[in-house]
């Protein structure tokens, strides 16, 4: 299974870094500001992504508090060729200067669709691109984050 990982040491404590993670509002401070998510097992969410406009929408598969959320993710909308979700993940631990945060993203090979290679060589290099996990350890920091 192919999947894109990351991983970021922040300099806070675990419950803030929860916080920013397992809340609308903390989604917001970081991620995007039209995030929608109620965050429970089950519960949905969307956005728009300001940079392609493309909607995503999924729901929360896995919450375990202070160390675990998993999410579905579909790219939605008529435009698009996905016909099942990939997952993100981010599963969180203490660490000697503070919280260690591990993302992945899988499931690339069921989206449906014959070119699922190259949405997981352009999530790849989007983890890198949007710097995802460098926002959530500026705003777990208590630092302005620019979301472009």
């Amino acid at each position: 299974m192919v999947k894109v990982e990351r991983s970021v040491v922040i300099h806070a404590p675990l419950q803030v870094v929860w916080e920013l993670l397992a809340t609308q509002e903390g989604m917001r401070r970081w991620f995007e500001e039209d995030m929608e998510i109620d965050v429970r097992i089950g519960g949905k969410h969307r956005h728009v992504d300001k940079e392609t406009g493309q909607l995503i929408t999924g729901e929360v598969l896995e919450l375990v508090p202070h160390q675990r959320l998993v999410l579905s993710w579909l790219e939605d909308g008529p435009d698009t060729d996905w016909v099942h979700p990939i997952r993100f993940s981010f599963t969180l631990a203490e660490h000697p200067e503070g919280t260690v945060v591990h993302f992945v993203t899988d499931g690339f090979e069921k989206i449906g669709k014959p070119t699922w290679w190259q949405t997981f060589e352009a999530y790849d290099r989007g983890a890198d691109r949007h710097k995802l996990l460098w926002k959530l350890r500026e705003a777990a920091e208590g630092n302005h984050v620019d979301r472009r």
